[in-house]
């Protein structure tokens, strides 16, 4: 047990160094990225709902949260969701070294649908049960490969979850291991803001190596076996 879990570490950091290297070697392409499919709606989201609750209290005399704030809220979560396809794409090629460019944001109805319901499922799934500390980070790596089904297979939601609780039985431990690391690296450096937001950009890239070595080119297949 002590050797395969060191093993799987060892893989796990291969990963996030890698991971680190491709994003840095991107960087620009990858935050503009990352900037318009999470970043900005993020703050966008934050500053509409602050404008939404004046609104309401200032006009329609609400005591409470209004529609201003809804619209506040709605409308960023919709840029999220829109551009959810496209990120997953864009961390694809950064990860089998593919050149990236913005218009790789924008991808088929189909796979944008699919992903943002993946996206909203994945969400649900993990925050229902946020009060149970272990639950909710295992739900989280058992639907992490989901959306690049749907990208880079074209599975509908449903069957790309199944897929991802199936296939990430094989390397639970060092995708355990690599989100750990990431989790504390970005809780160190949470009191920075943007920190935590440029660990989930590099985070993402390795959840795409991970999807495109460990899974599809079955490269971990050497903790399973040992060596000789």
């Amino acid at each position: 047990m002590e050797i395969e879990l060191k093993k799987s570490s060892v893989f796990s950091v291969a990963i996030l160094k890698e991971s680190a290297s491709l994003s840095l070697k991107q960087f620009f392409p990858l935050l503009g990225a990352w900037t318009v499919s999470l970043f900005g709606p993020v703050m966008l989201m934050g500053v509409g709902v602050i404008v939404g609750l004046i609104i309401d209290k200032m006009i329609f005399h609400l005591k409470d949260a209004g529609p201003a704030s809804l619209i506040g809220l709605v409308i960023p979560g919709l840029l999220i969701s829109g551009f959810y396809a496209g990120w997953i794409f864009i961390t694809l090629k950064v990860a089998r070294q593919e050149s990236v460019h913005m218009t790789n944001l924008f991808r088929p109805i189909s796979q944008m649908f699919s992903a943002a319901i993946v996206l909203i499922l994945c969400t649900l799934a993990t925050a229902i049960p946020s009060a149970l500390v272990i639950v909710s980070p295992i739900l989280f790596l058992k639907f992490q490969l989901a959306p690049f089904y749907v990208v880079d297979q074209g599975y509908g939601p449903i069957q790309a979850m199944k897929r991802s609780w199936l296939d990430t039985n094989r390397i639970f431990v060092p995708l355990a291991i690599l989100d750990l690391v990431f989790a504390a690296i970005a809780t160190v450096g949470a009191v920075t803001v943007v920190v935590p937001f440029l660990v989930l950009m590099v985070q993402s890239v390795a959840t795409a190596i991970v999807y495109t070595r460990w899974i599809m080119n079955d490269e971990l297949d050497e903790i399973e076996m040992g060596e000789d």
